[in-house]
């Protein structure tokens, strides 16, 4: 067996573990986005912790963006929410009942902070440890250069989330 082969089984095996996680939550059954050959199922088996109920705010903009939603949040608000990433549980008056989906979202001062117009009946995730690296990476796979990143934010209108924004920037000044 090569190191690829090897990757390949191990990375089976963590998603495997994940998924048994969730559906031991609830749900029927869970929608898998490609991690190539990152550790990223094995850290939130490990690491991931449930938060239920439905989102404090819901700040949707765009639908099916929830990484770019919380990237412009992110950088709008100058950094001062959480990002988070894992699985959330689709509601119980959607298409995707009881499907679990890979998801970014967003955390202030305990609140959940959904970044789509759909809010989640569960949450399963861990705090991003390094979230400005991980907002490098979104504008990378973007194909944003720094300068350019007002102009790809601009489609989020930050307008639209005026009154969330101007409590973020309100806490932080005090």
């Amino acid at each position: 067996m090569n190191l690829q082969e090897n990757r390949n089984q191990i990375k089976s095996f963590s998603e495997k573990l994940l998924e048994k996680k969730l559906l031991g939550i609830g749900g029927t059954s869970v929608r898998y986005i490609a991690h190539h050959d990152t550790p990223w199922p094995q850290h939130l088996f490990e690491h991931g912790i449930i938060l239920n109920g439905e989102p404090q705010v819901i700040a949707g903009y765009k639908p099916d963006e929830c990484h770019g939603n919380t990237l412009a949040l992110f950088l709008f608000t100058d950094k001062q929410i959480e990002v988070w990433n894992g699985y959330a549980l689709a509601p119980d008056n959607h298409a995707n009942i009881g499907v679990w989906s890979e998801h970014t979202w967003a955390i202030h001062k305990g609140a959940i902070i959904e970044t789509t117009p759909l809010p989640r009946k569960i949450y399963f995730g861990s705090p991003h440890p390094n979230p400005s690296a991980w907002a490098e990476d979104e504008l990378k796979s973007k194909n944003m250069r720094r300068d350019k990143t007002m102009d790809y934010l601009e489609i989020f209108r930050p307008e639209a989330w005026g009154a969330l924004l101007n409590l973020i920037h309100a806490e932080a000044a005090e």
